[in-house]
């Protein structure tokens, strides 16, 4: 009994690695250098890439969080569609403005990434843009 316990363990563990190699190997890795070059900024102006250089790419690069990139991956930003980008923008603007997001733990450990209200404005700006 406790030998079979042990091999799907062993399994589900072989199956998160493989899992993790092959998204390594399909998706490009981004680091925060390389978003300040990418193509995913031409379409997102520079004030509001200037708020997500603050406190949204540590984590939602293809290098970031993998949760984080999940919900809303930057380095992808260029693949959507106007819709799905209108979409995320939204999304963007109802995680900020009820402090969702960035995370309470960032919050807290990197306070001056924390959008305020100036920064929260310029976002709502940029989404209700796209929703047009």
């Amino acid at each position: 009994m406790v030998k079979i316990i042990i091999m799907k363990k062993l399994i589900g563990m072989a199956i998160v690695i493989l899992l993790f190699i092959t998204n390594l190997i399909n998706n490009p890795v981004f680091s925060q250098s390389d978003w300040k070059g990418a193509d995913v900024n031409k379409s997102i102006p520079d004030d509001v890439k200037d708020i997500f250089d603050q406190s949204c790419v540590k984590c939602h690069l293809e290098s970031g969080n993998l949760k984080a990139k999940m919900h809303f991956n930057l380095s992808k930003w260029e693949k959507f569609s106007s819709a799905k980008q209108a979409k995320k923008a939204e999304d963007v603007l109802y995680q900020v403005t009820k402090e969702k997001m960035p995370p309470e733990k960032f919050r807290l450990s990197h306070p001056k990434s924390v959008p305020g209200n100036k920064e929260i404005k310029i976002i709502k700006k940029w989404a209700e843009s796209l929703q047009k």
